[in-house]
């Protein structure tokens, strides 16, 4: 399984009713995608004020089964339509080393967060740690937990679900948005220790890319 994201700045006086409306209009789009596992609709409002945030914010969060699922979906039109909304986007990916859900209706809040990896380290002990904190995090109220890791940039992406807001997570590496209210559910847990099944989130999530990534396009902005 990979993980994939990308992240809009959006000008500080842009108006986020735009990208509420997109979310709501175009959420479905998606459901039946071959090959995709999991789309949190993400992003960030300054002038919210409920959770932290440093900046206006449109980044899509995605989870595919296999590589060339995701490559599919990046030479569709989505991608294009994308582009020419917003610019063209700077696309990270991790492979997923775990990954876990529960009662994702009741998620208003998710958590991203980004972690360097430092050289010689020992990636088995890591995953088995990340899977652990994953565990832990479940165990803590998270309603979605997952982990991947970049190992072209050497990082590692975390990515929670959350039932209630949760400011107090909020760090340099890791954001918070409010969940918007749609949400697709599927008939089983997402989870690498069951067979492939499909469900969809649709929060508000904005997440600080690792400091090594390109920056994120501005241009274009649809209005």
């Amino acid at each position: 399984m990979l993980a994939m994201h990308y992240r809009y700045v959006l000008p500080a006086d842009y108006d986020m009713g735009i990208i509420r409306r997109r979310i709501q209009e175009r959420g479905a789009q998606l459901d039946d995608h071959p090959g995709l596992a999991f789309k949190a609709w993400l992003s960030a409002d300054r002038g919210a004020g409920r959770l932290p945030t440093p900046c206006n914010a449109y980044a899509p969060f995605y989870v595919w089964q296999e590589a060339d699922a995701m490559s599919r979906f990046l030479t569709s039109p989505a991608i294009d339509g994308l582009a020419r909304s917003f610019g063209w986007p700077a696309v990270m990916w991790w492979q997923v080393w775990s990954s876990m859900s529960g009662a994702l209706a009741e998620s208003v809040c998710a958590s991203v967060e980004h972690v360097p990896v430092a050289p010689w380290t020992d990636l088995g002990g890591l995953r088995e740690q990340e899977i652990a904190t994953a565990g832990r995090m479940a165990a803590q109220g998270a309603l979605a937990s997952i982990v991947a890791l970049d190992a072209s940039r050497w990082s590692l992406v975390r990515m929670q679900l959350w039932p209630e807001l949760r400011p107090d997570l909020a760090s340099q590496q890791r954001q918070l948005i409010r969940r918007r209210p749609r949400l697709h559910r599927p008939p089983h847990p997402f989870s690498l220790r069951k067979p492939p099944c499909h469900w969809f989130a649709s929060p508000c999530v904005a997440a600080n890319p690792p400091t090594t990534s390109p920056p994120c396009a501005t241009a274009s902005i649809a209005r």
